[in-house]
């Protein structure tokens, strides 16, 4: 849990107690654990998948359920919901579509 909060809660860059404080430059955000993952989910979503930027729940599970463990399914979630916008096809299938700021 504290890994998939680690991954969508938002870093506080001022301080709450100062009115006039300056806003610092932004940094990238600290590495974590999940970013080789991160990098390699948005790779086979942008060039390996059937549809170049897009891919089915079933091939990413399908291409993925080796590299990750059972326990680790909601931080992979919360990797494609940064990633990606999920809809459903016409036939049902979910789908996940990278945002354009990682296409």
């Amino acid at each position: 849990m504290r890994a998939r909060n680690h991954l969508i809660l938002p870093q506080r860059m001022e301080d709450e107690g100062d009115e006039n404080h300056h806003q610092a430059p932004a940094q990238a955000p600290p590495s974590t654990e999940y970013d080789e993952l991160l990098v390699d989910v948005r790779n086979f979503i942008a060039f390996q998948a059937r549809v170049d930027g897009e891919a089915s729940t079933q091939e990413l599970l399908h291409h993925f359920e080796s590299k990750l463990p059972v326990e680790q399914s909601c931080v992979f979630r919360e990797l494609l919901r940064n990633l990606c916008t999920f809809h459903r096809s016409p036939s049902g299938e979910g789908v996940w579509r990278l945002k354009p700021e990682f296409q």
